[in-house]
């Protein structure tokens, strides 16, 4: 049975080892996710995933130092197994009726937090783990909601923010998510920055690095929408006060800087916070008529999957390798042309 809120907490003996919980995530990864297309075990994998960190939490107190080691392996594989199962499943072609973005996201929050902790456990023993870097830098490029993650990251000391590639990109990325549009705390009423550099060009140019792992361009993946509206609102601002309306942002330039896998995805886009697209010398081109304001629509936009930005660097690695292991954009030479039997769709090279 799945865990839930309000249980009694369990017996001792119903509590698995650290060592019975790694061989357990390994048999889910390998034997469950490894046999299967991820829509069709998703849910289970979320339940037992889930459970996983519950008996964790009943035991950190009493661990060795090979069971800590043992918790930290569990919870990098349950962070990589939750974005990357956010972004397969935000595929339009994926239909599972009992998957939810909302809690995919909330159990995604969950997991990198548990893991910060382990990594201060295993300090606190002289433990090293191999992996720190990288997964802090998941957990501040999640949390780059949060108005002190970079004042945070200061506090972690110079190993950290100044020696790991991972986390200066993961800092980078951040700088780039503040705008001027967005309302920020902590203080209230929220309100916005006169002082950020709306820099959502270079946003993606990160990502588009070889040197970004496909783990973390899962990540920034979460922020796209985001991103793409800051975008659009800031071109809006910029050009809709001229007096001749301009006919220069075409569907082609847009998508120059928003980054969708199909220009016909502007428009789409744009027209969900209710931007408007006229016909201007036989070209689609952005309105400026549009208001500026540019509402969020209701329900939510879902989290969109792109195959140029992100699922390009998989490669050819099936589900359970990128779980187990950071795999980096392979050269194009290498591009998958073929479906490798385990892929929720045919990962044909992006034309």
């Amino acid at each position: 049975a799945r865990s839930a809120a309000g249980q009694d907490a369990p017996l001792p003996e119903d509590v698995r080892s650290p060592a019975a919980l790694r061989r357990t995530l390994d048999y889910l990864i390998d034997t469950v996710l490894g046999g299967n297309d991820l829509p069709a075990v998703h849910g289970f994998l979320w339940d037992r995933t889930r459970a996983i960190r519950r008996d964790f939490v009943f035991q950190q107190s009493s661990m060795s130092s090979q069971e800590l080691l043992d918790q930290v392996y569990c919870l990098e594989q349950i962070t990589r197994f939750h974005v990357v199962a956010l972004h397969q499943m935000s595929h339009e072609d994926v239909i599972a009726e009992d998957f939810s973005e909302q809690q995919e996201v909330e159990q995604l929050g969950k997991a990198p937090l548990s893991l910060i902790h382990a990594y201060e456990d295993c300090m606190a023993q002289g433990i090293n783990c191999e992996n720190e870097s990288e997964f802090r830098a998941y957990y501040i490029l999640f949390n780059s909601h949060n108005t002190g993650i970079l004042e945070a990251v200061q506090d972690w000391g110079w190993k950290y923010w100044g020696e790991s590639d991972d986390i200066r990109a993961a800092v980078n990325l951040v700088e780039t998510l503040q705008n001027v549009w967005d309302t920020q705390g902590p203080l209230k009423p929220h309100s916005t920055t006169d002082i950020a550099q709306n820099a959502y060009l270079r946003f993606f140019s990160i990502i588009e690095d070889s040197n970004i792992s496909y783990t973390m361009a899962c990540f920034a993946e979460i922020h796209f929408n985001k991103i793409r509206k800051a975008a659009l609102k800031t071109i809006l601002a910029s050009y809709r006060k001229q007096r001749d309306q301009t006919t220069d942002w075409t569907l082609e330039r847009l998508n120059s800087y928003l980054h969708f896998d199909h220009e016909s995805d502007v428009v789409t886009f744009g027209e969900a916070y209710g931007v408007h697209f006229d016909i201007l010398n036989g070209q689609e081109c952005l309105s400026f008529e549009s208001d500026d304001h540019m509402t969020d629509p209701f329900p939510q936009l879902k989290q969109p999957h792109s195959y140029k930005l992100v699922e390009r660097k998989r490669g050819h690695h099936i589900l359970p390798e990128v779980i187990h292991h950071t795999v980096y954009e392979e050269t194009i030479g290498n591009a998958v042309d073929e479906d490798d039997g385990n892929s929720l769709f045919v990962t044909a090279p992006f034309d």
